[in-house]
Formats: structure tokens, sequence, C-alpha cells
């Protein structure tokens, strides 16, 4: 247990909840369960029926925040993605991930000691149909009260099964806590009204536990409790991340720009033809700078601009996009 001396849940929950405390909102992926390798171990073998290379850092920090449908969306093409029933059916992950998957230790302590105490216990999670049978693996079926999956609510951070929870419980937002770890977490939890409660293994800013609670006070291999009321260090990751999706499809944009301008000039196209000339305005000027500033790219009417330019993109997607990805996971 911790010492003493460390500020405890307990008072931490007496200054966050004066009224009291009349319901816990749960996520269901790294905080009931450490399901991060599990389901990049499945993504992976998915990967490998269809002839790709292992999840990147980046797609293994969106798709644990994400629904199934949209991590699959992110990870495979449309024309991957008309294999998948079939690869599915033979790999089902049920069989292959869910067997795979614990309890965070004490969690169930946890759950019992609440439940003793008249705290109603929930969930709003981006798992699909998947989250039922997780619960009936572990006998946690009649634990939680609503269960918000992504095919009951819109998806976090859509903040619908938060409210839809507050309704069902008929309480207010001061009175229910909401126990997360990531940013559509905290999105969630905020878009409610709700404090929220943040599991994390990388931020420890304040150790934490509840005086007479048994267990679940050291998670995740000493994993600490840390708590934001108003979540803005999440509000920074919200916004990192946005910053890193976006400038991730642009600079897949202009990858793709860049190519087709490229192999357009192989071919003589009219000049005067609009979408010729739309491109030549994107691409010409950046070519040019790169003519200019390593004239060796121009050998004997041999242009290699385009070929520094996909370089340099695929440099930034790899080293600063990839950083905004792994530090907006971390807040």
């Amino acid at each position: 247990m911790m010492q003493s001396s460390v500020t405890t849940l307990a008072s931490l929950l007496e200054r966050t909840f004066p009224a009291g405390l009349s319901g816990l909102i749960f996520d269901c992926d790294g905080v009931m369960v450490d399901s991060r390798d599990v389901n990049i171990g499945y993504y992976n073998l998915l990967l490998r029926e269809v002839g790709k290379p292992p999840i990147t850092p980046e797609q293994a920090g969106y798709v644990q925040m994400s629904t199934a449908k949209e991590a699959l969306e992110y990870i495979f093409s449309p024309e991957e993605l008309k294999l998948l029933p079939a690869i599915a059916e033979r790999y089902p992950y049920r069989d292959v991930a869910l067997p795979q998957l614990e309890l965070e230790p004490g969690l169930a302590d946890m759950l019992h000691w609440l439940r003793e105490r008249g705290v109603r216990l929930g969930i709003h999670t981006n798992r699909g149909s998947g989250m039922w049978d997780l619960l009936a693996r572990f006998n946690l079926g009649e634990m939680f009260d609503p269960v918000m999956t992504a095919e009951i609510v819109p998806s976090k951070p859509d903040p619908a099964g938060v409210h839809r929870i507050l309704e069902t419980w008929k309480f207010g937002p001061e009175s229910v806590g909401f126990i997360g770890d990531s940013a559509t977490d905290a999105a969630a939890a905020q878009g409610g009204g709700v404090p929220l409660l943040c599991m994390s293994t990388i931020l420890r800013i304040c150790a934490v536990r509840w005086s007479g609670f048994p267990g679940w006070a050291v998670l995740k291999k000493n994993a600490l409790y840390t708590y934001f009321l108003g979540g803005s260090m999440f509000v920074l990751g919200n916004i990192l991340f946005a910053v890193a999706r976006v400038l991730d499809t642009l600079l897949t944009l202009y990858f793709w720009v860049v190519i087709i301008s490229a192999l357009l000039t192989w071919v003589r196209p009219d000049p005067y033809n609009p979408v010729v000339r739309t491109l030549n305005a994107l691409t010409e000027p950046v070519l040019y700078r790169i003519r200019k500033w390593l004239p060796f790219t121009y050998i004997s009417g041999l242009d290699l601009s385009p070929i520094v330019v996909l370089v340099a993109i695929q440099l930034v997607q790899s080293i600063v996009v990839r950083s905004l990805f792994q530090y907006a996971a971390m807040l």
C-alpha cells in the first residue's frame, strides 16, 4: 500500500464530490483490462493475413482509443477490408484474443466494495458487442448497469454515453466520476460534465489510494492514479492528437499530389488543363526551391526533386507526426 503521507483517494473524492459519490463510469480497455498488447497482437495477425507489415506506433495509439470499425478503417485499405470478414471468421477475436485478457489486479474487489456501499457502476466504452463477451468471461455482467457500447451510442469522445448513464441513474453530474485513461475518455467526461479520474502509466502526478479500500491502489506495474478536474491536460492531448491527424492527412495528400504531378510530366499533358495547372501550382514552388537549393537533383534533364520531396514527407511523418501521436497519447 502507499504511504499515508501520499494524497489518498478518499480525501480526493471528498473534495471532488462534497455531496457524496453516487456513481462511477468505467472505460474498459486500459482501465478494466490491459488489452493493448493483446489487441495489437490480434491486429498484427489480421495484417499478416493480408500481407502487410505489423502495426505502427501511431496506429497502435489510435486503435486503442477507437471503435473496432474505426480501427480497421484506419489500418486497412477499402480493398483489404473486403477480405477481413473471411479472415475474422477463421480467427475470431472471441477465441483468439479474449482468452488472453486479464482483469486489472484488484478490480473485482474494488467493484464489490463500491457496490456494497451503494455506488452505481456503469461502462462507457468504444468496444462493440465484444464488451458483453468480456463481461461474461469475468462474470461481471450483473455488476454494471447501464453499459454503453459503440453499438448503442456514438463512440467517444462523444459524451452521449455519459448523458445516457446519468439519465438512467437520475443522478447529477456533480455526484458521478469517470475512470478513464485516454484523451477520448477525458473529452467524453468533460462533455458530460463529470470529473475525470485518470489512470495513467505515464503521468505519475499524484499517487492516491482509498483508505480502507481493498486493493487497486497500485496497478499495471506500479501505474498510479492521476487526477485532473476539468481535464486540462487531456485538452492539450486532444489538441495535439487533432494536429497530428490533420498534419498526417495533409502530408499524405501532398505525397500523392507530388507523385501524380511527376507522372504527368512523362505524358506531356496540356499545360492549360485546369487539373494540370492546379497540380503545378501546388508542387512547382516546392520543387523549384529543391532544385535551387540542391542543384544535383536536376541531372541531364532528369528531375529528381520530386523524390527528395517524397523522402522529406516520409521523414516528417515518421519523426514529427509519430512523435505528436505518441506525446498526445501520454497526456
